[in-house]
């Protein structure tokens, strides 16, 4: 017992601290070796279901904590691990262990395996048809249906096949499925919208999920407002599902503002959790401020702490015009018993509506030039900066961000303390990040931070600069300064880190990065590599070292190097021929990069494609080739020679990512896809059902260029003549391309025989697909 308590804690640690470790560790770059994983892999396996389930719900939390806390491209880039995305592509075991557990006879189980399944991303094309299967059989779970519709969206998959989909579940007999398509559509948003009438139907459906679910969703697909509005303002009025009505109204925004008076009246309701949708929705539509904005105020003195919360959130997206709110939201910031679970918002609120101006000036006028003339929230710009120094942690963060609002003299103060490096120096580094529209202020006081005598603080500060990216190139002297001279090392990793980030803008700090590429500290090495990467062509001074470095590092770094040669190298003659060497190298790493080093240099690398052509063909790692096939695509034209090649290792690949760059390039190299269509052809008549979905969906982006391919798309239509394809997504994507082939009499035949399909989805799409080109 205590060690099955010990691993769910640990499950829990490694999703809350190990990952936001990771990212945010000052003195490190974010890196992860893929061991937190391992951990729970064997976990997959176990008869025990409690620890399956922990398993999963660690690959799906973890993974959605690393994608909202990645740093930028270039720090990715020097992690191979670093997502469990990343994991799949390097253990497609573990990938196809997640295809097994759709099977498993315990419903949690198969819904937390249907949503791991979106580890890999855009390229989880493998996952499609066990998904469907999930979703098709009505004998399963409703939520597990959900999670499987939820998880192909998830991954991407192809638009058309999402469409089908769902309007097959909208139809559907069963509840579960219903549902399922109705959650499906809000996340789908606009490209849902043509479902919108079959949804304002389900808003009356029998089962109240499906009701409920259908008015909050019906906003998200971007309706005709003509039809919607009245419908869910009905259900405003209703007994049951009016705050989910309220929600659906505030997501289509303006398009709700007939709804206005409605959701005014709505503010009255005895329902707590109806008033408070209705004042966000409210918010959300910003439409007749005369009439929501005394509304909104009269909601601020609600018994309910969320209601006055969301009142205070509403009044700010009206910004100026709610300058009449300033003194309720002013004392609801000050005084509300509630503390920051209203204050936050009122202080939120206040700063969208803007500075309170003396002598009858209107808001948005420029402040006067005696600092004590201007107020924010009833105080002078003494009054906060007495506030901030206080250093009273209740008043920090409120302080520092209400001295923005005073233009230059209140970022001075915010640049004193940086200088000063008290403990406050937080609250004013969040607030110099916090108003994107304010940068040149920012960047000035930021810029006086790299000088702050609490070494942590001028760490952050350079990090902070580097957040504002290329509006930040006014500090790169101070950087490079940094970079320089600063007496601590991460201060100095993360100025090259922010140099980077700023990018071409920085090219003169590029003899300092190369010195720092032979820096004894890795971390200095590594953030100056990438820095050079993000710069650009104006490195070139880099390639020597780099060529130097290369032959004594692992195959970790070596890659890495490969990769920013091909960025910075186009004008250096010994890239090429150096890069087409390392395609041997040892590292399988080194050999991907050094591929796509490669495509960086386009057009210019015609003369390595036999060497890529030969690493297509004969590298054991899928992944290798994958980069190789899209270095051939980046070359062009220049690499039509290697079209067979690529061909053939469709057949070969079992990676569908790797599969699915090798279609890429193909096209790419011959955008007439004259050269290609023979393939193409080969490729619809294997065995593999992978394959033919990847290639039907290649055809459809050809479009009229892959006419000649009719016959043959309508042969997989034909029921039950030989040919026919018996796997419906493959067959809807055939339909699909038909429709973008263009009005012939072929293409029109083709279609007139999907009518016939057995499946009542390929039939409803080949219809519409037949309205479309005009017959």
């Amino acid at each position: 017992m205590k060690r099955r308590v010990c691993r769910n804690l640990c499950a829990l640690a490694l999703v809350g601290l190990i990952a936001r470790t990771a990212v945010r560790a000052a003195d490190h770059p974010f890196s992860m070796n893929g061991h937190s994983f391992d951990y729970f892999v064997p976990d997959l396996d176990d008869k025990n279901e409690e620890k399956q389930n922990l398993a999963l719900m660690v690959f799906r939390m973890l993974g959605e904590e690393l994608k909202r806390e990645s740093q930028s491209k270039a720090l990715k880039e020097s992690s191979t691990e670093s997502t469990v995305e990343d994991y799949c592509k390097e253990h497609p075991e573990f990938f196809q262990k997640l295809l097994s557990l759709l099977e498993s006879t315990k419903p949690h189980v198969r819904a937390q395996a249907a949503w791991a399944l979106t580890c890999r991303g855009r390229n989880g094309a493998e996952a499609v048809p066990k998904l469907l299967a999930r979703i098709n059989d009505d004998k399963e779970e409703g939520w597990v249906r959900v999670e499987a519709a939820l998880a192909l969206n998830e991954i991407k998959t192809d638009k058309e096949i999402l469409a089908a989909l769902l309007r097959r579940l909208l139809d559907s007999h069963d509840k579960h499925a219903r549902y399922a398509g109705v959650e499906l559509a809000g996340r789908m948003g606009a490209e849902a919208q043509a479902a919108a009438p079959r949804i304002v139907e389900l808003i009356h459906d029998a089962d109240p999920n499906v009701r409920l679910s259908a008015m909050e969703n019906l906003g998200r697909i971007h309706p005709d407002p003509a039809v919607a509005v009245p419908v869910l303002v009905k259900e405003l009025q209703g007994l049951n599902g009016t705050m989910f009505a309220a929600n659906g109204l505030g997501l289509m925004g303006p398009d709700a503002k007939e709804a206005v008076p409605a959701l005014i009246r709505a503010l009255q309701y005895e329902d707590d959790n109806t008033r408070g949708d209705a004042a966000r929705a409210l918010g959300q539509i910003k439409a007749n401020a005369r009439d929501v904005v005394p509304a909104l105020m009269a909601l601020m003195k609600d018994k309910r702490v969320d209601v006055r919360a969301s009142a205070a959130t509403a009044l700010g997206e009206f910004g100026p015009e709610a300058a009449a709110a300033i003194p309720i939201l002013n004392d609801a910031f000050l005084h509300d018993p509630a503390g920051m679970s209203v204050t936050q918002y009122a202080h939120e609120a206040l700063g969208k509506i803007g500075p309170a101006l003396p002598g009858g000036a209107k808001n948005g006028d420029p402040l006067k030039t005696k600092e004590e003339e201007a107020t924010w929230q009833g105080r002078s710009l003494s009054q906060w900066s007495e506030l901030f120094k206080k250093r009273e942690k209740e008043w920090d963060d409120r302080a520092a961000k209400a001295l923005t609002h005073f233009g230059e003299a209140g970022y001075q103060r915010l640049g004193d303390t940086l200088l000063e490096g008290g403990e406050d120096y937080g609250a004013a580094l969040s607030a110099l990040g916090s108003n994107e529209g304010t940068a040149e202020l920012a960047i000035k006081q930021l810029v006086r931070g790299l000088a702050a005598k609490n070494v942590v603080a001028r760490r952050f500060v350079a990090q902070g600069i580097g957040d504002w990216g290329a509006k930040a190139k006014a500090a790169v002297p101070a950087l490079i300064g940094a970079l320089k001279a600063d007496e601590d090392i991460p201060v100095r990793f993360w100025a090259a880190q922010a140099l980077g980030k700023i990018g071409p803008d920085s090219k003169d700090a590029v003899p300092l990065l190369v010195q720092a590429l032979g820096h004894a500290d890795e971390n200095m090495r590594r953030y100056a590599l990438c820095a050079l990467g993000e710069i650009g062509p104006d490195s070139k001074a880099a390639v020597p070292v780099l060529l130097e470095r290369f032959k004594a590092l692992d195959d970790f770094d070596r890659c890495h190097i490969a990769m920013v040669l091909g960025k910075i190298g186009a004008d250096s003659p010994e890239v090429l021929p150096f890069l087409i060497s390392a395609l041997n190298d040892k590292g399988h790493n080194t050999r991907a990069f050094a591929a796509g080093g490669l495509g960086e240099l386009g057009a210019k690398a015609a003369s390595a494609v036999p060497d890529l052509r030969t690493l297509l063909e004969k590298d054991s790692l899928d992944h290798v080739r994958g980069y190789a096939a899209e270095a051939l695509g980046k070359i062009g034209g220049g690499a039509s020679s290697a079209v067979p090649a690529l061909v053939e290792s469709v057949f070969t690949i079992k990676d569908t990512e790797a599969r699915g760059k090798v279609l890429t390039a193909l096209i790419a190299i011959d955008t007439s896809a004259k050269s290609v269509l023979p393939g193409l052809e080969k490729m619809l008549a294997s065995p593999n059902v992978y394959i033919r979905i990847q290639t039907m969906e290649t055809i459809g982006k050809l479009g009229k260029s892959a006419v000649s391919l009719v016959p043959m798309l309508k042969q997989a239509l034909e029921y039950p003549k030989q040919g026919h394809d018996g796997e419906v997504t493959v067959r809807l994507l055939a339909v699909q391309a038909l429709q973008k082939m263009g009005n012939t009499p072929d293409v029109i035949a083709a279609l007139k025989v999907a009518l016939d399909d057995k499946d009542s989805t390929v039939k409803r799409v080949a219809k519409e697909a037949l309205e479309k080109v005009g017959r």
